[in-house]
């Protein structure tokens, strides 16, 4: 083996290396950031329900934001994109097929939110 193929192996390997780095120190930031989530929304007056809607919002959203760099750090995205996309069609075929559902669940959550009424209330 030369000199100049031990350094081709190693630029392979590289962007390898930097997924299973990101992966890893993800990983740990995403969990320390549900603790710190929990704890913030813990102090406020919303209810559990929401408070876990916000959690799972803000916990996906960094994951996807994981999964988009490791496509685009190895190169995948000729391959992933287009299953992106298509799955955000068929999300919002499904979402228009249902909406009379999704637009009560969203009325929910803002009952939810409001407090307009308790339910230990008389009148």
């Amino acid at each position: 083996m030369d000199l100049t193929d031990i350094l081709n192996v190693s630029q392979a390997v590289v962007p390898y290396l930097k997924v299973i780095l990101v992966l890893v120190v993800a990983f740990f930031v995403i969990g320390l950031t549900k603790r710190l989530i929990r704890r913030f929304l813990s102090t406020t007056v919303l209810p559990l329900d929401v408070q876990n809607l916000l959690r799972r919002i803000v916990v996906y959203g960094l994951w996807f934001a994981v999964l988009m760099y490791v496509t685009h750090e190895l190169e995948l995205e000729e391959i992933f994109m287009p299953l992106i996309g298509a799955s955000v069609l068929v999300g919002l075929a499904v979402a228009l097929a249902v909406k009379d559902a999704l637009s009560d669940a969203v009325a929910g959550v803002f009952l939810l939110l409001d407090r307009h009424f308790n339910l230990t209330m008389s009148y």
